[in-house]
């Protein structure tokens, strides 16, 4: 095999692992900007759950305190004497 043969399949080959590497580079970065994203998801839906329980206490502490209520009834006032 000729000396320039051989430099020219070196030449490509640095070529191609050049290329390959940006590829890898490039998916590197999507990777990276999805598990940036992920974990921003992950922290909405942490923040959903916490103001779901929030809303769920308050509702139930209201219920409560709405069925109390009504259970409080107003002093009856005896009914008058008749006059007979």
């Amino acid at each position: 095999m000729a000396l320039g043969t051989r430099s020219q399949d070196v030449r490509r080959m640095d070529d191609s692992f050049e290329a390959a590497n940006q590829r890898v580079n490039g998916i590197e970065v999507k990777l990276h900007a999805q598990s940036d994203d992920l974990a921003q998801l992950k922290a909405m839906m942490k923040e959903m759950e916490n103001q779901q329980i929030s809303i769920k206490q308050t509702l139930q502490t209201l219920a409560g305190e709405a069925s109390s209520s009504q259970n409080v009834r107003m002093p009856q006032h005896p009914a008058p004497a008749s006059n007979q």
